[in-house]
């Protein structure tokens, strides 16, 4: 059985089609690539699975649970789902770490400073900790939505352009951590970019909604 389930999925504005029967299955841990033109509803899709949007078609499930379908909607803070928006969404009044560690507020006390310095150390945050979000640069602020996101120890998470802020060496750096990362706590990533490196260096499969086909990239 497949851990992550998308299956025929369909929405529209009114009469316009924006995401049209997409099906997409992952197993646990695996990564996958959504590309396509603007317009062709990469991030749309990301809101669906998130729940921010209900699908007029098909079914979406993660570890066996229906998150969506025709007769079910769960809500956004009971799916176990992590979403990084392209704008980051960061609480200006708290700093890096605090912002990081709101995305661990699950975890006792006592196992949360480790969690979060790992995920500082890991999205290398570290020394700029205690900045608060206009201190930081743009790179700096998408880094912590990620590690914020993760922070939550999510099943499946999303990243909408996770790497369009920051510069060419950091991005190489981060793709390969990222991915180790990933595959070490078996996190199931589905990723939106407009660039096929993101997708090359990262995803198992890459799912283009031009074509509606995905096509196995590299080996577990």
């Amino acid at each position: 059985m497949m851990w992550f389930i998308c299956e025929d999925v369909t929405f529209a504005y009114g009469s316009t089609p924006i995401v049209d029967s997409v099906s997409l299955c992952l197993e646990q841990g695996q990564i996958a690539a959504v590309l396509g033109p603007s317009g062709s509803g990469k991030s749309t899709l990301l809101r669906l699975i998130a729940g921010l949007e209900k699908p007029d078609h098909g079914t979406i499930a993660v570890d066996g649970m229906i998150l969506s379908s025709e007769h079910i909607q769960m809500e956004v803070h009971r799916r176990p789902v992590g979403l990084v928006f392209q704008d980051y969404h960061l609480f200006p009044h708290m700093t890096l770490r605090q912002n990081i560690a709101f995305g661990a507020h699950h975890l006792p006390l006592s196992q949360r400073k480790a969690w979060v310095n790992h995920l500082l150390d890991l999205t290398e945050l570290t020394e700029h900790a205690e900045k608060y979000p206009h201190q930081a640069s743009g790179g700096m602020q998408q880094r912590t939505a990620i590690a914020r996101a993760l922070a939550h120890q999510p099943k499946v998470l999303l990243l909408d352009e996770p790497f369009s802020n920051l510069d060419a060496s950091l991005t190489q750096r981060l793709r390969s951590q990222m991915k180790a990362w990933f595959k070490q706590e078996r996190v199931t990533v589905i990723l939106v970019t407009h660039d096929p490196q993101d997708a090359e260096a990262l995803a198992d499969f890459t799912l283009n909604l031009s074509a509606k086909t995905p096509f196995k990239l590299t080996e577990n």
